[in-house]
């Protein structure tokens, strides 16, 4: 899953060197949402513009990932919106599944939660399906992690409890530190969930959780 979506809010990767001094530049800056690594952004839109506007694979990847560079925690910027949707009708034109689970991805890494649960559940969904096809467990790994999340959204403690011993089994085998991380801290949420199914407690409640994870798959290496 994208690490910027679990990031800090308060702090923008590169935004201490954008070095940025024009009035032309301050006007471009303005085009893209808060927190948006423009230089970024704009290698995405002139990469794609060099490309021939045809379905194709790179343009695919590209699509989903300047969707996700201007991606804000909300649904202020359509076009956003708009380019996450284009690069998975274009990996489902293309007919690759692999191509697809990563439209798909990137889809679910543009778009806010909370207004459009029921397509994540949806994505998520289609997830199992195709890594199911491909035999690839990393991103079963992925579409578990999403049940964990967006169950957990919906009150639903018994399907994100069944996600999460699942994603539990597939971290024994694969063994990958970051995605352990995230499970870690889901587990540390999910303590602060009673059985009414609402989160009552804040995050500094469970902070010395965070750095008690850390150290923990620190000395997993």
């Amino acid at each position: 899953m994208k690490g910027t979506r679990h990031a800090n809010p308060g702090t923008t990767p590169g935004a201490s060197n954008r070095g940025w001094t024009s009035t032309a530049a301050e006007v471009a800056d303005a085009r893209v949402p808060p927190g948006t690594e423009l230089r970024l952004a704009e290698q995405f839109e002139a990469t794609l513009g060099a490309l021939p506007e045809t379905d194709g694979v790179e343009r695919t990847l590209l699509l989903g990932g300047l969707a996700q560079e201007l991606y804000n925690g909300s649904d202020d910027d359509p076009r956003g919106l708009s380019l996450s949707v284009e690069a998975v009708a274009m990996a489902r034109r293309i007919a690759d599944p692999h191509l697809l689970m990563r439209a798909l991805n990137a889809r679910a890494l543009s778009v806010p939660q909370a207004t459009h649960l029921a397509e994540l559940m949806e994505i998520a969904e289609e997830l199992h399906v195709l890594a199911a096809r491909t035999r690839t467990p990393g991103l079963e790994l992925l579409a578990h992690m999403m049940d964990t999340h967006h169950r957990l959204e919906l009150h639903d403690l018994a399907g994100a409890d069944l996600a999460a011993a699942r994603c539990a089994a597939l971290l024994d085998d694969l063994r990958l530190p970051w995605p352990r991380l995230q499970h870690t801290m889901w587990r540390a949420n999910r303590l602060t969930w009673p059985a009414s199914g609402r989160s009552t407690t804040s995050w500094p409640c469970w902070r010395p959780r965070w750095n008690a994870a850390v150290r923990s798959i620190s000395r997993r290496g």
